[in-house]
């Protein structure tokens, strides 16, 4: 709103009682939090051994801040998440050759949005990442791997707010299993890397059932022991009628 002095003058000039307000002006002051939003997003990475792999696979983040952290943050998450969670997905890989990405949005093309702390704090969030299992494929064992990816929100050395990933943690190995507490260690590049291996049936160890070439091996062995066995009958048989 402009207020000039020659709007006020000309009120003035209108025979105006001098001792009462010349005009009153409405008007609204809202107080709004600034906003910061995670511009890199949040790493991941694949792998394929054994073949290459022409579709994609997924991934999945999800919120998991615990209540008590969520109550000492002043800020909270406003964007990113569809019902707590944010996908992506990686395809076109190629054997043994890592390809990179990342969470940087949700579905309606948001990015990881934060109120900014109170009083210069800094705020702390926990997201669980994790590949979405897909349906079983012949020869391939997916991982199962999940980590925790910490993102603090807070001034930098510029006193800017920043929000950033600070740290990765694996907490379940690739075969879904728990990483005790005491040997979880942080991931140096920040990432979360997931492998997917490909087994043929020729070179499957032998854990478990049979596979169908050693079913096909004990088989022939049978079969090569039932004709040296009808041949020794057969020897015999053509001894006794001699003697």
């Amino acid at each position: 709103m402009t207020i000039s002095k020659d709007e006020l003058w000309a009120l003035a000039d209108k025979d105006a009682d001098l001792q009462q307000p010349l005009k009153t002006y409405e008007f609204t002051i809202q107080n709004q939090r600034n906003t910061i939003a995670l511009q890199d997003g949040v790493k991941i990475s694949k792998t394929t051994q054994g073949n290459d792999y022409a579709e994609s696979f997924d991934f999945e983040l999800t919120d998991i801040t615990s209540d008590a952290q969520k109550m000492q943050n002043t800020g909270s998450i406003l964007k990113g998440l569809d019902g707590g969670k944010q996908t992506t997905s990686i395809g076109n890989l190629n054997a043994d050759i890592a390809k990179n990405g990342a969470f940087t949005a949700d579905a309606k093309g948001n990015p990881l949005t934060f109120s900014t702390p109170l009083n210069d704090g800094t705020d702390t969030y926990t997201f669980n990442v994790m590949e979405v299992q897909p349906a079983a494929r012949h020869g391939w064992r997916f991982d199962r791997s999940e980590y925790h990816v910490t993102v603090t929100v807070a001034k930098n050395a510029s006193g800017q707010y920043e929000a950033k990933v600070t740290q990765v943690v694996q907490v379940k190995d690739r075969d879904g299993q728990d990483i005790a507490t005491d040997k979880q260690q942080p991931v140096a590049d920040l990432t979360s890397a997931f492998v997917n291996r490909y087994i043929s049936v020729a070179t499957l160890p032998a854990t478990g059932g049979l596979t169908g070439r050693q079913w096909l091996f004990i088989g022939g062995c049978l079969g090569l022991i039932a004709i040296v066995a009808g041949v020794i009958v057969s020897i015999w048989s053509n001894k006794k009628r001699l003697y």
